[in-house]
Formats: C-alpha cells, sequence, structure tokens
C-alpha cells in the first residue's frame, strides 16, 4: 500500500494513475497532517509526500512519523519543486530519502518506488 501526500489535486492524480497502472494500492491526502492520521490507522509500504503542503508540511510529517515509528525512515520518498532551495535539500540530505524534482519523471518514480518495496522493513 502506498500513500500519496500532495496537496496538488493534479498532481496526486498523475501519481495515482501510475502508480495503479503497476498494480500498486494507493490513497491519497492533501497534507501531512491527514497523512498522520492514516499512519494511525494502517501501515504502508512508501509514503509520497511533498515538501511544501499547508497545515503540516514534508519535513514536518517526516520528524512526527519516524519518532513514532523510526522504521519509517526507509519508507518516505519527497517530491519537490524548489530542490534548490538550502532549506529543502539540507531536510533531503539529512534525512537520506531519495526526492523527485516537479516535473517528475515517470520512470524515476516508478525505480525509486521499486527500490523502497525491495528494501527490508
Amino acid at each position: 500500500m502506498i500513500l500519496v501526500v500532495e496537496d496538488e489535486p493534479e498532481v496526486a492524480s498523475i501519481l495515482v494513475d501510475l502508480l495503479v497502472l503497476d498494480g500498486h494500492r494507493v490513497e491519497t491526502v492533501a497534507n501531512g497532517a491527514l497523512a498522520l492520521e492514516r499512519l494511525r490507522e494502517r501501515a504502508y509500504d512508501v509514503i509520497l509526500s511533498d515538501i511544501r503542503m499547508p497545515k503540516l508540511d514534508g519535513p514536518g510529517l517526516y520528524r512526527e512519523a519516524v519518532r513514532r515509528r523510526p522504521e519509517l525512515s526507509r519508507r518516505f520518498v519527497f517530491i519537490s519543486g524548489s530542490t534548490l532551495d538550502l532549506k529543502t535539500k539540507n531536510f533531503l540530505e539529512a534525512t537520506g530519502a531519495p526526492s523527485l524534482g516537479k516535473p517528475f519523471d515517470v520512470i524515476e518514480v516508478r525505480r525509486i518506488v521499486q527500490r523502497i518495496l525491495a528494501t527490508p522493513a
């Protein structure tokens, strides 16, 4: 099961369509606060999260999710239109989590998702 955390409906829809086409079950939420609620309800194999969102951003989601369940640190992929931003760059380097720029490459999305799914839980 994959959780897509994205506040732009068009981007979320593209990711869902791609992942479902590849045979994955996918759920979506529009921000990190809603994602934390979902993470309380069930486990996800991959969490694709935007960096900048209302209510709770990607870094805030990551920190809280990993505080609660450290094993999730290897399940995150971040999506950002501002990977050149120093704060974003430092966050991504500190976590070691893979990231995708917007617009993202479909082949790269598939490659990263498959790599995370192949990583032992």
